[in-house]
């Protein structure tokens, strides 16, 4: 006799979420890779001088890096600056210019003031002839009577217009030039400067080269480096660019009681590390002998002792 056929359970079919299924097939395909260490980024943050010069900057080694970008922080104030000025007025511009450089406020708005006085007087108004010619003689150094007989020619002459017109020209030109001549003794002495410093910088340099000791004490090749960059490299970091090591610790010393004592001590025996050296000496004759008298203590109980001890 013929069985019903078994009914066959069907399981439910396992649905798998698109999303799921694609983003196990991407991390099955990646790879593990091995961790970074700092061996492998060494050559990437250690910038490259060769790399650097095919680039346009001059640098010779890594040393040479942080004055390479105090003059690229020094270019681009000098830029946001100029952009600046732009949008100024005359006077304003030339004011900032003048401060950039270190110039002479005080001279700077005097002659401003001076220029500004004269554009008030007009000399096609008779009313101002007077005033212009008084004020020119003022100039020339002359006293109260001599300014009065003068104008008062010029009015009897009839050459009063004339004479008001062609010293209000006169005047004028000369404060221009004033002025011009305060901008430009600015801008010079500012690279007088920086050319003095740059000097200053390489002759230091030069000595410390061929020195072969430092105020009586010897110095090695790497001090001599560090010493070098120490003094004229722009390596310290500011608010407004960079400067010297020594700069630095220079300007920290003097806020400091302290170092500014031992500073003034070196100066008042003239930076001279003799009785430095003697007080080493003594101090390391005092250890030998001390050493020397351990080992022979030692010697009477039977130990033995090493060179190295005399020294501990």
């Amino acid at each position: 006799m013929n069985q019903p056929p078994k009914e066959v359970e069907e399981k439910p079919v396992e649905r798998i979420d698109e999303k799921t299924e694609t983003k196990k097939k991407e991390e099955d395909s990646i790879e593990e890779l091995p961790p970074i260490t700092f061996e492998d980024t060494e050559e990437i943050s250690t910038p490259n001088p060769s790399r650097l010069k095919e680039l346009g900057f001059e640098v010779e080694t890594i040393d040479d890096l942080p004055e390479l970008f105090s003059e690229q922080v020094r270019e681009a104030v000098d830029e946001t600056i100029e952009g600046f000025l732009e949008d100024l007025d005359e006077e304003g511009a030339e004011f900032l210019r003048l401060k950039k450089n270190g110039g002479d406020t005080k001279k700077f708005f005097q002659s401003l003031s001076n220029i500004s006085s004269l554009s008030t007087l007009d000399p096609t108004k008779e009313t101002h002839w007077k005033t212009i010619v008084t004020e020119k003689y003022k100039q020339e150094g002359l006293d109260k009577e001599e300014v009065e007989e003068r104008v008062e020619f010029l009015e009897e002459s009839g050459k009063l217009e004339n004479t008001a017109k062609r010293y209000h020209k006169e005047m004028l030109q000369k404060e221009e030039a004033n002025k011009k001549a305060i901008l430009e003794e600015a801008e010079e002495d500012n690279k007088n400067r920086m050319e003095a410093a740059k000097a200053v910088k390489e002759q230091l340099s030069s000595l410390i080269d061929k020195a072969t000791d430092i105020g009586g004490l010897n110095i090695s090749p790497t001090e001599k480096k560090d010493l070098k960059a120490f003094i004229t490299k722009d390596s310290v970091r500011l608010k407004n660019g960079f400067t010297t090591g020594f700069q630095d610790a220079l300007q920290k010393a003097f806020k400091d009681q302290d170092k500014l004592i031992a500073l003034a001590y070196l100066l008042k025996n003239d930076l001279k590390f003799d009785k430095l050296k003697t007080q080493v000496k003594t101090e390391q004759t005092k250890q030998i002998k001390q050493g020397m008298s351990r080992v022979d203590s030692q010697r009477s109980t039977g130990q033995r002792k090493t060179l190295a001890d005399f020294f501990n």
